[in-house]
């Protein structure tokens, strides 16, 4: 944390996310692992598994997804302008390095052709 506000900000969050396992203890269902005994309290780590299970009877108060497939596209009537153009830019010819200038024309033997 770079500032005392930020720090203080995450310390809430830690401290209401700890509150919501400890009142959710007695709606979660007991997520446990095999190896894990069942005890009258369940640890935060427990409950914490269970949520998902009590988040899903409760429900979210958001809206469901919209559904995606085919786009409706523009509207009607939508005025489309081409789109800015721009002057070409020559690149400039890269200069021949030296001794690579004009070379003869060779035949098929390979002989020069005068």
């Amino acid at each position: 944390m770079r500032s005392p506000e930020q720090f203080e900000r995450w310390s809430q969050v830690v401290l209401l996310a700890f509150n919501q396992l400890v009142l959710a203890r007695k709606e979660a269902a007991p997520s446990l692992y095999p190896w894990e005994r069942c005890h009258a309290a369940l640890t935060p780590r427990q409950v914490r598994r269970g949520m998902f299970l009590l988040l899903c009877k409760v429900g979210t108060p958001a809206r469901p997804p919209r559904q995606r497939g085919i786009p409706r596209g523009r509207a009607k009537g939508t005025l489309v302008k081409r789109a800015k153009r721009y002057p070409v830019t020559p690149k400039h010819r890269s200069k021949v390095p030296a001794g690579k200038g004009k070379q003869q024309k060779t035949g098929k033997s390979g002989s020069n052709v005068a």
